[in-house]
């Protein structure tokens, strides 16, 4: 053979091994592979012939096995089958020379034939040759596959081109079974994921079959145990309860599980509140919590969108899920979720206009182990999968989680060390959410002041998560680490007369905790017991014993030096609330606790006036300022009382002795004799004549540290801040007043007021009194903070209407007589201010101060009352720089004659004619 002969063939050989094998379609490969070998090799005609064993196709599905001697020669006589695989032309099947061709092949018919031929074709039979007519026919063989016929016109093939071409046959061959076992693993796919959903739906059904009767089991164990049982039948049928329960919860697992697998799974997005979202979730698992004695801690980034567009159901679903692992696989230290914005993952699309958010639940418990991190979120895993196993599970949790977190978009990994604890972390794109349509009622102010509250914890994550939602609630917030600085946090808020409204105390602080902080707020009266609320958890030992500690306070001190002790209540009930806040706390725990005013006023305080009314109370009013008796004499009105008005404490006292009233209210700021020493004269009286102790209400909001312990322990029984506020003064009247059985002394014509006259037979037990050089009448005034904005008036600041009104009880007249009187006695109060401030006179100066701020309190006017605030504390001492003193009333006076104007038409607007 020559050199370009052998060149030629090696150009064929080179064509025809790229050809082969480009594709896993086997009838593509078959025509480019086997079309190729026709052009280069000027074939007119190709057959591919495949045989069926069932030897081999039982090696291709797996399940070969060593057959028995029986087996073997069953198999043997099996018929051999050959089919043709790929026939080019189409009509080349039909030719008589082909057919003759393949016969003379002797193609084996069985099994055993074939053994036979398939040795002998290894040995080198094929390929073989044979020259018919004009033609000449080459058959190969295809290992594992058949044979394959080539018919060629013109001269034969050399007998190296045949060798060669027997070994591209191989290539050939392992390329047509690579196309048969990519189409075979192609059915088997479709048919696994065929019968997967067959699975789903056929679950699904199941589920929703197996639900109905479970609901009827369940409903008819609830049923029965409303009934009259023996204590063994009830506890086998809450054991059978709770078994119904537990297996509702795998059919439900699995019927989620199924859902989604049958695309059948749909979320549901509506507005919701994510704070309010993350507490509730944190406060259901509380009780899992509480049983095991662990912390369960959240905190809620600030920043990120109250509103928020979810599913809250499914979402809830997984944080209740990874929250309640957590909690089942920590057997000490505590569980932390975690809400704080973050980056998207890099590999996902980016949401428009979405706030990627990140939820970490992170635990303390046993860990995952490295090896099995990766397979958690698999259908029915679980770490401990041994039957021995401690905890118990379906091991669908954190497949369900995972699928309803993708289909929300987001992405859930975990990091975990055995022994050190786990962290779960789900990052979800959260889109902004309009706030629904739905009237929400804010947070009302205190009389002249607004909400401050304190909170004393000493977890750093607890005081940031209440400090968040208070800001929600937009009221102001402290916070302190420990009751040692709590305490005097407290004695200096009411040193600089901005006291706090509510106390929220951490029950379990090192050192002193939240109850032993209780007894020393209590005891140095530095906030009143409705206004102490106690974070408590069960899940701290130790609270059994503050019971007992508490009893034997109350019985040893409370008694003795808190006016509040009622002998009755213990623990948090002493406090005189309905229940302690568990943590953690939520927004609509702070939201009630806040709101309690406000629902008490169309309530409870209707009934409290109802209670009152019925008693038939005869009272004494003891106050000097004339406004300031109008506004107590109408809220009396309400009650149908009869009421005693004293404009002194001397008079006070000439009252108290001569006639039997049912309550006093005492100012503590009077001239001639004051509230303090009025009711030691009263108490002492009483204790000379054997009269039982009549209750003594202090009208004043003088709370410096020490004053205020004097005068509850000189004989009062409460307080009322000034400026007045109806619904405190109801409460306050309520909690005092004993329930009487006996007849009460009323005069016929109901509400009479009599004007005291000084009793010849007192003067000489009493004395003369010293006359009182201060020619105007002052009272105490109520010391308040500055007030939030209202959404009312021009300037709230200046003068707030809305406010005012509700301060007085809803009560618009009154405060229209209150604003007439004021301002038909504002020119001489300013005379008098102006006449003591050029006689340097600084005790008159801070009297007339004193009594200004007071009835600008009344009025919601802040900016004026914080000027005369200013004023009254200048004038403490002497003033070391009277021009100052001079520049500041000159200031609260031009505020108040800036607001003259609004003031008046106020009043014209609420005349008759108008």
């Amino acid at each position: 053979m020559t050199e370009t002969d052998t060149h030629k063939e090696f150009e064929i050989l080179y064509e025809i091994s790229l050809a082969i094998g480009h594709s896993l379609d086997l009838q593509a490969m078959l025509k480019q592979s086997v079309g190729t070998i026709m052009r280069q090799l000027n074939c007119q005609a190709a057959l591919v012939l495949q045989y069926d064993a069932d030897d081999d196709a039982q090696v291709r599905n797996g399940r070969s096995r060593e057959p028995s001697q029986e087996q073997a020669q069953m198999r043997a006589l099996e018929a051999l089958t050959w089919t043709d695989l790929y026939v080019v032309p189409k009509t080349a099947r039909k030719s008589s020379e082909l057919q003759g061709f393949v016969t003379e092949l002797s193609l084996p018919a069985n099994q055993a034939e074939f053994e036979v031929w398939q040795a002998a074709v290894e040995a080198g039979a094929l390929p073989h040759a044979s020259e018919l007519s004009t033609s000449t026919y080459y058959a190969f063989y295809l290992a594992k596959i058949g044979v394959l016929v080539l018919k060629r016109i013109g001269p034969s093939l050399s007998h190296s081109l045949l060798l060669s071409l027997n070994v591209l046959m191989d290539k050939l061959a392992y390329s047509a079974l690579a196309c048969l076992h990519d189409a075979q693993l192609k059915q088997q796919i479709e048919a696994a994921q065929a019968a997967n959903v067959a699975k789903s739906q056929f679950l699904a059904n199941m589920s929703h079959e197996i639900r109905t009767p479970m609901n009827g089991v369940m409903g008819m164990l609830d049923i029965t145990l409303e009934t009259e049982l023996q204590p063994q039948q009830r506890d086998y049928l809450r054991q059978a309860r709770l078994s119904a329960q537990h297996l509702l919860e795998i059919i439900n697992l699995i019927l989620d599980l199924s859902k989604i697998e049958a695309k059948k799974f749909k979320l549901k997005p509506e507005p919701t509140d994510l704070f309010e979202f993350i507490g509730e979730l944190i406060k259901s698992q509380v009780p899992h919590a509480l049983c095991k004695r662990l912390n369960l801690l959240y905190d809620v980034e600030p920043t990120l969108p109250r509103w928020v567009e979810i599913d809250p159901t499914r979402l809830r679903q997984v944080m209740s899920n990874l929250i309640g692992n957590a909690l089942k696989f920590t057997d000490q230290g505590s569980v932390k979720l975690i809400v704080s914005p973050c980056k998207g993952p890099a590999h996902v699309s980016h949401v428009s206009n979405a706030q990627w958010t990140c939820f970490e639940v992170e635990d303390t418990g046993i860990g995952i182990p490295a090896e099995q991190q990766l397979t958690i979120f698999n259908a029915f895993e679980q770490v401990d999968s041994k039957t021995t196993r401690k905890f118990e599970g379906t091991g669908l949790g954190l497949t369900i989680t995972r699928e309803l977190v993708e289909m929300m978009g987001g992405l859930i990994e975990v990091k975990s060390e055995v022994g050190q604890g786990t962290c779960f972390r789900v990052t979800l794109p959260l889109t902004s959410a309009a706030e629904p349509v739905v009237e929400e009622v804010r947070v009302p102010a205190l009389p002249a002041a607004t909400y401050r509250i304190l909170v004393v914890d000493d977890e750093p994550l607890n005081r940031s998560v209440i400090h968040h939602m208070l800001g929600i609630l937009e009221v102001a917030c402290a916070t302190a680490v420990s009751a040692p600085e709590g305490l005097l946090v407290l004695r200096k808020a009411i040193e600089d007369e901005q006291p706090f409204n509510f106390l929220l105390l951490d029950a379990n602080m090192p050192g002193m905790d939240g109850y032993a902080m209780a007894k020393e707020v209590l005891r140095e009266g530095l906030l009143c017991p409705a206004q102490i609320r106690i974070l408590s958890s069960s899940a701290f030992a130790g609270e059994e014993e503050h019971d007992q500690d508490f009893v034997a306070y109350n019985q040893r001190v409370c008694q003795q030096a808190c006016p509040f002790y009622n002998g009755q209540e213990t623990h948090c009930r002493q406090f005189e609330q309905q229940e302690c806040l568990t943590k953690p706390v939520t927004l609509a725990d702070l939201r009630h606790l806040l709101f309690r005013q406000d629902q008490t006023k169309d309530g409870v305080l209707n009934g409290s006036r109802s209670s009152l009314a019925d008693q038939q109370l005869n009272i004494l009013v003891a106050e000097d300022n004339p406004i300031n008796q109008q506004v107590i004499i109408a809220l009396l009105k309400k009650f149908k009382v009869a009421y005693t008005l004293a404009n002194n404490g001397r008079e006070a006292v000439e009252w108290a002795c001569k006639e039997r009233f049912d309550l006093i209210f005492m100012d503590i700021m009077m001239p001639m004799m004051d509230g303090l020493e009025a009711t030691e004269l009263i108490r002492e009286y009483e204790r000379q004549h054997q009269w039982p102790p009549v209750p003594i209400i202090a009208l004043t909001a003088k709370a410096m540290k020490g004053d205020r312990e004097g005068y509850l322990e000189r004989g009062m029984d409460g307080y009322v801040a000034k400026p007045i506020n109806s619904m405190l003064l109801f409460e306050e009247m309520e909690r005092v007043l004993p329930k009487r059985d006996a007849e009460v002394r009323l005069p016929s014509d109901g509400a009479k007021v009599q004007q005291a006259q000084a009793s010849s037979d007192l003067d000489a037990w009493l004395g003369a009194g010293e006359e009182d050089k201060t020619s105007a009448p002052f009272a105490d005034a109520g010391s308040a903070t500055p007030s939030q904005p209202s959404a009312i008036g021009a300037d709230p600041q200046q003068f707030d209407w809305d406010q005012a009104i509700k301060q007085l009880g809803a009560e618009e007249e009154l405060l229209i007589m209150f604003l007439s009187r004021f301002l038909d006695d504002l020119p001489s109060a300013e005379q008098r201010v102006r006449a003591a401030l050029k006689q340097r006179d600084a005790k008159l100066l801070k009297l007339e101060a004193h009594t200004l701020k007071s009835l600008c309190a009344t009025l919601c006017m802040e900016q004026a009352r914080q000027g005369f605030w200013a004023v009254e504390q200048a004038c403490r001492d002497q003033p070391s720089d009277w021009a100052d003193v001079d520049r500041q009333v000159n200031a609260v006076f031009a505020t108040l004659q800036h607001v003259r104007p609004l003031l008046d038409e106020r009043l014209e607007q609420h005349r008759p004619d108008s």
